[in-house]
């Protein structure tokens, strides 16, 4: 056999693959899908939707979104409204604020006011009593030297009381070098004296003297009672005026100024109380042709 060459066999035939497969496709059993639908079958077209079909989803669509739109805006509206509201109501509050300090501020600037022009009448008043006073003790002494000069002398009117024997104060309208006069006919007294007195001269004489001294007594006890009025007014004055100055250093204080800081005691006002001082210490008596003044 080994010698021998084997026969050759002839080619068996083939089938195309293409007839083969459709042969197992044809011969294999067909499964259904999930569905109920034939998986292996050939996928069915869609019909497409109508125009009316499509003019209903865009309406639904458009009238989703309009809804939509609406409360977005409602939303909107809505914040702005409260936010506006919240806006009012701080600027109600900062009105109202600044309103209530305003009147606090005007309350406080006219207690101020009213509190310096309270001072100032203060201060005023007592200058000026001490300006009265003052020009009141020298009147009186310059009358009491006139009255005490015009009483050793006689003059020609029948009337023993001249002018310089009445009130002495106030003084400043008597004019110290003028004299007894002769009625309506505006000629001047004349004064002498005689070497020689009668007893009704003398006795004239002395009436004069005692005038003038109970004259010069009346008025230096008067001046003495106004003094004693104008030092007790004095003492309240300078209370009053020292609660003024704390209450107008507190005012001050709450308004936050810079000139709060308590008022210093000036030189001048310091020599102006020492004067008050003096004027209410001094003291003006006569004795008999003299007069003294007391310190």
């Amino acid at each position: 056999m080994d010698g021998e060459a084997s026969p050759r066999r002839s080619p068996e035939p083939v089938e195309p693959p293409a007839v083969h497969a459709e042969s197992s496709k044809s011969a294999s059993p067909r499964r259904p899908d999930a569905d109920g639908e034939d998986a292996n079958a050939p996928p069915t077209k869609r019909a497409r939707p109508t125009r009316d079909r499509k003019a209903e989803d865009t309406t639904r669509s458009r009238r989703m979104f309009g809804n939509l739109l609406g409360t977005l805006q409602k939303f909107k509206d809505d914040d702005g409204k409260s936010r506006g509201s919240e806006a009012a109501k701080r600027r109600e509050q900062t009105s109202a604020r600044i309103a209530e300090r305003l009147r606090s501020e005007t309350t406080k600037q006219h207690a101020i006011a009213e509190t310096e022009r309270e001072l100032k009448a203060l201060k005023v008043a007592g200058e000026s009593a001490v300006y009265v006073l003052k020009h009141k003790e020298i009147a009186l002494e310059a009358q009491h030297s006139a009255m005490r000069t015009a009483a050793r002398y006689l003059h020609t009117t029948a009337d023993n009381r001249t002018p310089l024997f009445e009130v002495l104060i106030p003084a400043a309208s008597l004019p110290l070098a003028r004299g007894p006069g002769r009625g309506d006919k505006g000629l001047k007294a004349l004064y002498f004296l005689p070497k020689v007195l009668l007893p009704h001269q003398e006795e004239r004489l002395r009436a004069q003297a005692a005038d003038a001294d109970t004259a010069a007594a009346d008025a230096g006890a008067a001046l003495r009672t106004e003094k004693e009025e104008a030092r007790a007014a004095a003492a309240a004055n300078r209370e009053r005026i020292a609660e003024l100055g704390d209450k107008l250093h507190e005012l001050k204080g709450k308004r936050g100024d810079d000139s709060s800081a308590p008022p210093r005691e000036e030189p001048r006002d310091r020599e102006r109380e020492r004067e008050r001082d003096e004027v209410f210490e001094v003291d003006v008596t006569a004795h008999g042709d003299e007069m003294e003044v007391e310190y």
